[in-house]
């Protein structure tokens, strides 16, 4: 049975929407299908419903060859499936589900992976992408609240270390990097006790958000840290804070 999580991102400095079965090793092993395959679909200008209806439409040819569906990504201009199957000879029935689009300009490729790294580095969520979706969560909550999101404040990141010293080396990175320094935490029941409040002055807006968490993220993880929450003022619409 399918899992599918999405998520957004950057592919290559552009905005992408992302989907991955989480379950796929559940559907096959990867030593039976060796080879990663990656249908590119591309717009005369920009990803429509018209654009998503032929794209999903190839998709289904696709599956029907006995692919393994292991995700897509999609960008403005473009769609890209990515397979895994048995054979690279497999890449021809690929070509041949697109050989009469119209709409959509469309290619294929196929590569070697038989540890599915493709799948585990690169599709599948990391700390970063997986916090993109909570962000959405949190974010549509505070704008049910009455929140203004396009209105920026102040954004605090509460990141907790397993060990104090840890803790002040991440401080120092983190103001280096253009956070200020808020308070400290110690929550001895918690594997990580060690916290500290990061602040940085941000919207609410998603983009703005996911590109914040996930720089604190990164950052904190060079100190075995982990991003526990975030939390921000809400800001209403007609608010003198504006």
């Amino acid at each position: 049975m399918s899992n599918w999580f999405t998520y957004d991102w950057q592919e290559q400095g552009e905005p992408s929407h992302c989907a991955v079965d989480l379950a796929l090793s559940e559907q096959g092993k990867a030593e039976d299908y060796p080879y990663v395959f990656r249908l590119y679909c591309e717009a005369p200008k920009e990803i429509n419903e018209r654009c998503r209806r032929h794209a999903n439409a190839l998709l289904s040819k696709c599956e029907k060859e006995g692919f393994l569906f292991a995700g897509r990504v999609e960008t403005p201009r473009c769609i890209q499936f990515y397979f895994y199957g048995k054979a690279k000879v497999s890449l021809s029935s690929i070509e041949y589900a697109y050989a009469k689009e119209k709409l959509l300009t469309c290619r294929a490729d196929v590569q070697e992976d038989p540890s599915w790294s493709f799948y585990g580095e690169q599709l599948c969520p990391d700390a970063a992408k997986y916090q993109t979706e909570q962000n959405r969560e949190l974010i549509a909550r505070m704008a049910k609240a009455g929140d203004y999101t396009p209105a920026s404040r102040r954004v605090r990141l509460h990141i907790f270390f397993p060990s104090e010293p840890l803790r002040a080396m991440f401080a120092e990175q983190a103001r280096q990097a253009g956070f200020a320094l808020s308070d400290t935490h110690f929550y001895p029941e918690q594997e990580r006790a060690y916290g500290i409040a990061i602040i940085r002055i941000c919207t609410l807006l998603k983009p703005d958000v996911d590109a914040l968490t996930s720089s604190a993220i990164y950052l904190a993880q060079n100190f075995d840290g982990t991003l526990l929450y975030w939390d921000a003022p809400v800001v209403p619409k007609h608010s003198p804070l504006r």
